[in-house]
Parts: structure tokens; sequence; C-alpha cells
């Protein structure tokens, strides 16, 4: 007996849930055409993204790699913990999202950053301060 946990052969996306894809299920038996774009393709091992040689590749291109290290959180900490906030900040003013439009939440999203969260919410990262507090405080001192 086989273990389902090795894998089958071929390349990503050839399996889908262990059975093989088929182009059939397309509409008009063909495969869905894409548009091709040049970009970074993500290293087969994530230690590729620390190695010395992609670290120069980064700063011959004029990128900066992110901060963090192999293993850990820190990263995206900082971003995943404001969109944490905003989240739950949105369902308590303006209830539950699940039902809105696009448009609605566009506008929502807006309200919410430039009105409350920027001029209103004061922070504690900020001395208790809000964004705009210190933006304008930057500009004159």
């Amino acid at each position: 007996m086989r273990s389902t946990s090795r894998r089958a052969g071929g390349r990503p996306g050839d399996r889908i849930a262990g059975r093989p894809v088929n182009v059939t299920i397309h509409p008009g038996c063909r495969p869905i055409k894409h548009l091709r774009a040049e970009v970074l393709r993500r290293p087969v091992e994530s230690a590729q993204y620390t190695s010395l040689e992609f670290t120069n590749r980064l700063h011959d291109w004029g990128l900066v790699g992110s901060y963090g290290s192999v293993g850990d959180c820190f990263d995206n900490s900082a971003i995943e913990g404001y969109w944490a906030t905003m989240k739950t900040e949105i369902r308590h003013i303006w209830g539950p999202f699940a039902e809105r439009t696009r448009s609605e939440m566009r506008t929502i999203l807006f309200d919410y950053i430039e009105t409350f969260y920027n001029q209103t919410r004061h922070q504690a990262a900020l001395e208790h301060r809000t964004p705009s507090e210190v933006y304008a405080a930057a500009l004159t001192g």
C-alpha cells in the first residue's frame, strides 16, 4: 500500500487532492490561458530566501528584504496586529461586514483609517497620541 503523504510525481498543480488534473474539465477542453508576467519565482526551499546570493540579488535590484530571519514571526507581526485590530474595531463600529458590498467596504475602510484611526484613536506605541498628532509634531519639530 502506498502512503498518501508521498508525492505522486509531476509538477505542482498537476494533481488536485491526489487526482490528476485533466484539461477536459475546462470549457472547450482547452487549458486556461494565463498572462505572462516577469516575477521573482518562489524558491523551492525557504532557506534560499536568506542565502547570501539571494540577498545580493535583492541589493543589485535596489530591493530590501524583510527584516526577519528564518523561523521567526516578526516579519508580519506589526501589520498582522494592525489588521486584527482594524477588523475588530470595524465590526464593533459598523457591525458584521459579510453582507457589505465592495463599495461600502471601501467607504468604511477609508472612514476608519482617515477619520477614526489617524485622527481620534490614541495609541500606546505613540505615547498615547494619535498618528495625526505624531505626524504634526514631526513636521514642526
